[in-house]
């Protein structure tokens, strides 16, 4: 659903940027990147094309196996999101994860 769901913005291009982007031509590519604790979304092209967007009047040069970051989820841990809220100013007042740990809710107020 995933990779549906990635390659679909490329039927938005063609449809609101009027492109002439081929689907087929690409493929999904996800992945943990650790260094930066963030699953990246990627399409690649499978082979070397051009793409044009017309309403932009522009065209896009793709060699094979040259990606289009589409999307970056980032992850974090207790001890990193409350030194992100430090860095802007807050403090975790609550903070509710359930056992399985698939997600997390914090309730932050200003430091």
């Amino acid at each position: 659903m995933t990779s549906d769901f990635n390659l679909n913005l490329l039927n938005i291009l063609n449809r609101e940027l009027d492109s002439n982007v081929d689907p087929e031509k690409f493929r999904h590519h996800a992945f943990f990147n650790g260094d930066k604790s963030q699953i990246e979304m990627h399409l690649v092209a499978r082979e070397p094309q051009t793409v044009s967007l017309q309403a932009l009047g522009e065209e896009i040069n793709f060699n094979q196996g040259e990606t289009i970051l589409t999307e970056i989820s980032c992850k974090f841990t207790p001890d990193s999101l409350t030194s992100l809220l430090s860095e802007a100013g807050f403090r975790s007042n609550t903070h509710f994860q359930p056992d399985d740990e698939y997600f997390s809710l914090i309730l932050a107020e200003p430091a």
